[in-house]
């Protein structure tokens, strides 16, 4: 099956094509967006300009970077979606929720698109499925360290002035937040005071940290001072050199959806 995979973000469009078999042929395009005409005229201008999005896909799939709410699956129904997301998140705009399965978590991640950004995707693209960029992050996260820890783990994923945290009791998920991100210090702040509303003491489990340098770089050094236990993810590390790990055009919520699924 041939898929193209379109992220959306604030400020670009990314789009990959990746062939586990051929991998050395690995695509990826960032496209900047211009916030002055709509995203449908950003898509035609894509479509023309790289060859890439000119191929004929049997899927495309569209990766949301935003919001997003955990809900634990015994507590979930679809025909309260919206109302759910729209309690946590008020929206100004029409849009589409949607929301993506966590296997062995029991739970579900609730996630928007504006409706008009849909519009524009399906009217470009067929067979169009959409996924949030945190779901593959917390799918890979889950099981990450838990044989070298006491089972209190937590994730801190700075990317596009955003910190995302996810924190684990053993395989149990008991938290996913996002935070806007300005400097390091606010993101020590926020990994801390949420270590500390759930009870865990900076001393016990484990703190990893991946994403954007030199913001995470900057996170590690201040974050040492404080936790004894700090580790750095390395995408290139975790997945043996692999061309779509080593590129750093390419955000770790990507990578882990490219190649976790393949």
């Amino acid at each position: 099956m041939s898929v193209l995979y379109l992220r959306i973000s604030q400020d670009s469009l990314s789009f990959a094509h990746y062939d586990a078999t051929d991998e050395a042929n690995f695509k990826n395009i960032v496209h900047p967006l211009n916030h002055a005409v709509s995203l449908y005229v950003n898509l035609r201008n894509a479509i023309v300009q790289y060859e890439l999005l000119q191929q004929n896909y049997s899927r495309v799939e569209v990766i949301v970077v935003g919001k997003t709410v955990a809900v634990p699956l015994t507590e979930f129904n679809e025909e309260d979606a919206i109302v759910t997301y729209d309690y946590c998140f008020a929206q100004d705009a029409p849009h589409r929720i949607f929301y993506d399965p966590l296997p062995g978590m029991d739970a579900v991640l609730l996630f928007a698109l504006n409706e008009t950004t849909c519009r524009a995707i399906e009217e470009m693209f067929h067979d169009v499925h959409y996924t949030s960029a945190m779901t593959a992050v917390v799918k890979h996260c889950v099981g990450k360290g838990l044989s070298t820890s006491n089972g209190n783990r937590r994730f801190a994923y700075c990317h596009e002035e955003n910190l995302d945290l996810i924190c684990f009791d053993n395989d149990r998920l008991i938290m996913l937040s996002t935070y806007p991100l300005k400097n390091p210090d606010d993101a020590v702040y926020y990994i801390l005071s949420t270590a500390s509303q759930l009870g865990q003491e900076p001393t016990e489990g484990s703190f990893y940290v991946v994403g954007d340098e030199p913001m995470q770089s900057a996170i590690l050094q201040r974050l040492s001072r404080f936790a004894a236990d700090v580790r750095q993810i390395r995408p290139s590390s975790e997945y043996n050199r692999s061309n779509v790990a080593q590129n750093a055009q390419v955000p770790y919520d990507m990578v882990t959806l490219l190649l976790d699924s393949m």
